[in-house]
């Protein structure tokens, strides 16, 4: 298991580079998403933590909203009803990832807040 890892690692690493070789459209991981594990569960973890920290309970809507944009993460219509989401994709093959910000607000402030990380295959 530890070989396969460090195979996908290295993999992603190159594609990586690849990829920002290529300098179309916006960037691979968006800034908040940098540095996290490639592991689905330890990635997810950690990006749920830093936006908990990032974005606590009580601040301001409009501000997460205005500094996750910078970053290219767009609206979702997903589950608007019970939540709100600003999500952040990146499809390009071999394997396509998903960074997405999910909260729910009262009179402009959060109010509950996660973040969602993981990655789909072709």
């Amino acid at each position: 298991m530890a070989k396969l890892r460090k195979a996908f690692a290295l993999m992603a690493s190159a594609a990586s580079v690849a990829l920002a070789s290529c300098g179309q459209g916006k960037p691979k991981i968006p800034e908040i998403g940098e540095d996290l594990t490639q592991s689905a569960l330890e990635g997810q973890e950690a990006f749920d933590e830093r936006i908990k920290d990032r974005f606590a309970i009580g601040s301001p809507v409009d501000l997460m909203v205005s500094e996750l944009r910078k970053q290219g993460f767009e609206e979702s219509t997903f589950e608007k009803e019970k939540f709100r989401t600003l999500d952040y994709r990146n499809d390009r093959f071999p394997v396509h990832t998903l960074w997405s910000v999910r909260w729910r607000e009262e009179q402009g402030k959060i109010t509950e807040i996660w973040g969602v990380f993981g990655h789909t295959g072709p």
